[in-house]
């Protein structure tokens, strides 16, 4: 029997309504959290909002889900704030870890 087949991550970067949104797909994990915080580092911490659009993850672990907590936190420090866009299955995640409120969706979608 072979293991199931894994989503690919994958990271596009776009800009909507003067916000930077990146949109995650795949599964975020340990192994892809190096390349979340490149694309971070490539994007800068713009003037405003950065938009983290998780509605195509597949799935999330600690190590992703402490990413975007330290990713709020740094760009908090650079007067940009950090939206995030989900599923309620990654609510779910977030519920569970009772970090829920702390990383609550934004309630205008960009």
């Amino acid at each position: 029997m072979e293991p199931p087949e894994c989503a690919p991550f994958e990271i596009v970067v776009r800009a909507e309504d003067g916000a930077v949104v990146l949109d995650v797909s795949g599964e975020f994990d340990l192994s892809e959290v190096d390349t979340f915080w490149a694309c971070l580092d490539g994007v800068g911490a713009p003037a405003g909002v950065l938009v983290v659009d998780l509605g195509d993850v597949t799935f999330i672990d600690s190590s992703a889900i402490a990413a975007l907590l330290k990713a709020r936190r740094s760009l908090a420090e650079q007067d940009c704030e950090l939206r995030l866009q989900h599923t309620a299955s990654v609510r779910r995640i977030f519920e569970l870890a009772g970090l829920a409120d702390l990383l609550d969706p934004t309630p205008d979608p960009v």
